[in-house]
């Protein structure tokens, strides 16, 4: 479960920002007992007119609390839809950032 993150933000083409998300796990399922590759949230583009860049993409989790920072690198001006996907190989939960690019 996603427990905070960036709010709305405003950028300028070419010029990274910083995005933040946090999550929970709640253990299930257990490492080694069917768990496919560990807790970890994952930074993707969900919508926008032009290509984002992010460094880094994924963010390990640590036991059972994952918190993740990345840079975010945009192509072009517009407005884009960025997710922060937390996934324990089983379950998946989503924050959303709208970002304004000019």
């Amino acid at each position: 479960m996603i427990t905070g993150g960036s709010p709305e933000q405003t950028a300028e083409a070419g010029k990274p920002i910083k995005l933040t998300a946090s999550a929970a796990d709640d253990g299930i399922p257990a490492r080694g007992r069917g768990g496919r590759g560990g807790f970890s949230i994952k930074w993707i583009q969900y919508r926008g007119p032009g290509h984002v860049s992010f460094d880094p993409e994924t963010t390990p989790g640590a036991g059972k609390i994952a918190d993740s920072t990345t840079t975010a690198t945009f192509s072009g001006p517009g407005m884009y839809w960025i997710e922060a996907v937390a996934s324990d190989g089983l379950l998946d939960a989503a924050h959303i950032i709208k970002v304004t690019v000019k």
